[in-house]
This record gives structure tokens, sequence and C-alpha cells, in this order.
């Protein structure tokens, strides 16, 4: 079974990682599993610890890690050498590319399928992760 987190920005341009929650007056928090402690009716409570993070930057981690071992999530991006990815027929990539992981009808992928007839094959043990949408975005191809 792979592991359901998130992470998400902070304000201070810093990322949270854990368990995505949007609470009641609709902040979007990461639940980091810290705990702050609170002093109450003369005692020491434990309080989990509610991170609020920017709502656009929040992205699921895809349950897989890149050639060097780093998680991959939705909106980070992924580079690609020259026929480290093939189309369902067999086609290699020509070129050297950097992809944004996004969720399709296929499932996790850096690819958008535009162009293709069929599936594209990839495996994260032939990309890397470079970057994030988000701090990195010259980094996507226009």
């Amino acid at each position: 079974m792979r592991e359901i987190k998130f992470r998400g920005m902070l304000r201070n341009g810093e990322w949270a990682y854990g368990g995505y929650v949007k609470i009641k007056d609709g902040a979007n928090c990461i639940l980091s599993g810290e705990c702050d402690h609170c002093e109450s009716d003369g005692g020491t409570k434990n309080v989990l610890k509610f991170n609020a993070v920017k709502y656009k930057t929040v992205g699921q981690y895809t349950g897989l890690k890149d050639k060097n071992g780093v998680e991959i999530y939705e909106g980070d991006i992924v580079k690609f050498g020259k026929g480290e990815w093939y189309d369902s027929c067999g086609h290699s990539g020509a070129e050297p590319t950097n992809e944004t992981i996004e969720w399709n009808d296929y499932g996790w992928s850096p690819f958008t399928l535009e162009g293709y007839d069929g599936e594209i094959m990839w495996s994260p043990s032939n990309c890397e992760v470079i970057g994030n949408i988000y701090e990195n975005p010259e980094l996507v191809k226009k």
C-alpha cells in the first residue's frame, strides 16, 4: 500500500508535509504530526499542530521516487534524458525534456498526452526531480 500524504507551502516559503485538511474557517492545513504544548487548567496538553498552507501549492505524494530516491509530488517538475520515455508504439523521446507531474486518465504522469496516440510509458527511475511549478516555473517548457 502506498503512503498517502501531501505537501503545501507555508506563508514563509517553506514546505510542510503530512496529512491534508481544510478546517472549518476555510483554512487549508497540513498536519505534520508535530505537537504544540499548551497550558490549560493548570496542566500541559499536547495539541496537533495545524500548518496553514497556500491552497494552490497543495500536492499529493505519488508514491513514487525518482532515480535519486527523492519523493515525487503532484506539481513537481521532472527531467528526462534523451530516450528515457516511450509512447505505446515504442517511439522513444528524442530530446531531453522537463515535464510536470499531474493526475490524468492513466494515473500520475509527467505527460499531458497531447499529440500522442496512446499511453506514454515512463519510469521514475529514469527521471530526476529538478523543482516544482511553484518555485521554479521557468523550468517548465512552454
